[in-house]
């Protein structure tokens, strides 16, 4: 596993980078949409978008597919609440898998395979 030392006041000015650039970048009445997969990424953007702008102006939704793994529609969970955002819960389970059928159907010569499509 690769390890990275880093000082913590590099990490808070990353942190303050980062937030400073959503907050210019965004009008003050804008609103930012993010997709959670429950796993550390989406976490991370999460919580930056909330301490550039404001937890009101973000809204949170995780898509729920087939094979997903239920802690990570338990971590999506806990950050919202945590973060008192409402999580908006779309079921796809399905749709990555019709997809690719689609897909095969449309050109069975590149031999999709069903499972192929996870996110």
């Amino acid at each position: 596993m690769l390890s990275v030392k880093i000082h913590p006041e590099q990490v808070d000015k990353e942190v303050d980078r980062i937030c400073s650039f959503l907050s210019r970048q965004l009008q003050s009445d804008d609103k930012v949409v993010v997709g959670v997969s429950g796993g550390v990424d989406s976490d991370v953007v999460t919580r930056l978008a909330v301490q550039a702008i404001g937890s009101k102006r973000v809204k949170l939704f995780v898509a729920i597919q087939e094979g997903m793994d239920p802690q990570h529609l338990n971590n999506a969970r806990d950050l919202a609440n945590e973060l008192s955002i409402s999580l908006v819960e779309i079921e796809l389970t399905d749709i990555p898998f019709l997809i690719i059928q689609t897909m095969n159907n449309a050109d069975p010569s590149e031999r999709f395979r069903e499972n192929g499509l996870i996110d």
